[in-house]
């Protein structure tokens, strides 16, 4: 619940706080945080891309911790194929 709350704030602290839990999580944990990703992110693939964009930003800060979690976020990331996405026009 903690980890979906932190990622539908949709920002940079969430997701870095989000990251930094994911690079020290055991196994049990990095599957709990993996399941948020995916609830939360998995709908709306405007919010999957942002959520990819900021961490790539993440991933190239200056803390450990929280680059090493955000590369992690990335991968899982790539691997989400959203529900929605917007619709083409024209």
């Amino acid at each position: 619940m903690t980890a979906q709350a932190l990622l539908r704030r949709n920002d940079v602290v969430g997701l870095s706080i989000v990251a930094s839990a994911l690079s020290a999580a055991d196994a049990n944990h990095r599957d709990w945080i993996c399941t948020a990703v995916m609830d939360v992110l998995g709908i709306f693939s405007s919010d999957r891309d942002d959520a990819m964009q900021l961490s790539q930003e993440l991933a190239r800060g200056s803390d450990d911790r929280v680059s090493r979690g955000a590369r992690q976020l990335l991968e899982i990331l790539a691997e989400i194929d959203p529900v929605l996405r917007p619709v083409a026009r024209g």
